[in-house]
């Protein structure tokens, strides 16, 4: 019985790091998104490669929102330029001159 469990422990560990991974792998993609698909990763003050500052709009639908929101904080989704986050159903203003990311389903 103790090899039982501890094959048992060793399966929740495996388990637990495949979770991790997955989730990392979510978050990275999330990311890249926010990037404009940009392998080259901005700075933690939101600048891209060349220093200029990059500030965009994220425009979700409802299931969306609903995958980024586990992943990613709002102080993150700051420090990869995106000032501003909506849901497409919602009523919008345009704001000129900014670049939006819609992820939508």
């Amino acid at each position: 019985a103790p090899s039982s469990a501890l094959r048992h422990g060793q399966v929740t560990k495996v388990r637990e790091a495949m979770v991790l991974a997955l989730r990392k792998r979510q978050q990275d993609a999330v990311v890249r998104m926010l990037n404009l698909n940009s392998a080259a990763a901005r700075g933690a003050d939101g600048r891209g490669g060349d220093g200029d500052e990059m500030y965009k709009v994220l425009v979700m639908d409802r299931f969306c929102f609903d995958v980024v929101t586990p992943l990613v904080r709002v102080n993150e989704l700051r420090r990869h330029g995106v000032t501003l986050h909506l849901l497409l159903e919602n009523t919008r203003q345009p704001i000129a001159d900014v670049p939006a990311v819609y992820f939508v389903q």
